[in-house]
């Protein structure tokens, strides 16, 4: 995402710090949480141009509350079921066809998909990923232990019987499938029925900076009590272990770090 160098926040050049440190994070964060209530132009934010410290990255998930109106509420319903019953449909043929990988269980599955619930080209791929992430959890708990010996009960129910969804199970979109206006606080996203402009959502000034700068990859559509919500990742450097030596770069290392804010917040992991 947006990574500088040269920005001066608080009378501080960031030349004189290297990218990553936690001093420099902040005052960056409150920089766009300024711009994003009218007192800065996000778009003056510079770019990194190179020769910033290495350092580890922490994943994020901001969790948004969305605020749709009652027709908007009905479409993100019906196509939250929709995508949950072709998933659940994509999990009975895998289980069948003993086909767990993606682009095998396309093969099988994708075109009946769009045809048969209407899905757009990037909600199949993804019910169908899901299915395949499903299995694929499910295969590492068995292997771990997690679910007893093989001949429990709780070992043979999860095996004996294809995995299914909730209809109102997360359901990932993309960039293509979803984009953000920040400083409006709405959103846009993709429907059953078509695009849908001009979703509201709430959130507090720090979580629009990390959306502005760090957001990266995939959102989780989630409906939980009645309340609809965006789980975005966001992809935070770390403050580098060791310093720059002269004017080269190090070699940044990659944490296994997750943690998850937002309101109503419980657990950010995909529900399915």
């Amino acid at each position: 995402m947006v990574a500088t160098r040269s920005v001066a926040v608080s009378g501080v050049s960031g030349a004189e710090r290297p990218w990553g440190c936690p001093a420099e994070r902040d005052d960056i964060e409150r920089t766009v949480s300024g711009s994003l209530d009218g007192r800065t132009d996000v778009r003056k934010l510079p770019v990194c141009a190179g020769g910033c410290v290495g350092s580890g990255v922490m994943k994020l998930v901001v969790q948004v509350k969305l605020l749709p109106t009652p027709v908007q509420a009905a479409e993100l319903e019906a196509t939250l079921h929709a995508c949950n019953e072709a998933a659940t449909w994509v999990s009975g043929v895998a289980f069948v066809k003993d086909v767990k990988r993606n682009f095998a269980l396309r093969e099988h599955t994708y075109s009946e998909i769009k045809q048969r619930w209407g899905l757009g080209a990037q909600a199949a791929q993804h019910a169908i990923k899901k299915t395949c992430d499903a299995y694929r959890t499910l295969a590492a708990n068995l292997k771990a232990g997690n679910l007893g010996k093989p001949w429990s009960k709780r070992y043979r129910r999860a095996v004996e019987k294809p995995i299914t969804f909730r209809p109102e199970g997360a359901q990932p979109y993309d960039d293509r499938m979803l984009s953000w206006q920040i400083a409006d606080r709405t959103v846009s996203l993709w429907t059953l029925s078509g695009r849908m402009k001009q979703v509201a959502f709430m959130a507090s000034p720090e979580q629009l900076a990390r959306l502005a700068l760090y957001r990266k990859g995939e959102s989780d559509l989630v409906a939980r009590d009645g309340m609809w919500f965006l789980q975005a990742t966001c992809e935070i450097p770390e403050a580098p272990l060791h310093p720059a030596a002269g004017h080269g770069v190090l070699t940044p290392r990659r944490t296994a770090g997750h943690a998850v804010e937002g309101p109503a917040s419980r657990q950010g992991q995909r529900d399915r």
